[in-house]
């Protein structure tokens, strides 16, 4: 428990540093770049956090017709991982919440 909670604080101490960084470099609002960020790491993390998905599902139509037809696909059934990513990427998304209060 405590390595998935180190994973979730070093996943937003460096999702924040990177918004925060993009937000210096191109001299941006912080709140609108973070919003954004987050929301784009949040709909990532999504992606890469699920299986039977239409990019998974892509994937293994294309193993399948390049093994002509002796593939046998392994995610047949959607499931969803909850990962560390995941949730730094909301906890980042409050973060912003939080500065948005205290900010404005």
């Amino acid at each position: 428990m405590l390595r998935y909670a180190l994973f979730v604080f070093i996943t937003l101490i460096v999702e924040v540093a990177f918004i925060w960084g993009i937000s210096f470099f191109i001299q941006t609002d912080l709140l609108t770049a973070m919003f954004f960020g987050s929301a784009f790491f949040i709909f990532f993390a999504f992606l890469t956090g699920s299986t039977g998905d239409l990019l998974s599902k892509n994937s293994e139509y294309a193993a399948y017709i390049a093994t002509a037809g002796r593939y046998e696909p392994k995610y047949d059934k959607v499931t969803f991982r909850i990962s560390p990513f995941l949730i730094g990427s909301i906890l980042c998304m409050v973060v912003y919440f939080g500065l948005s209060y205290f900010m404005t």
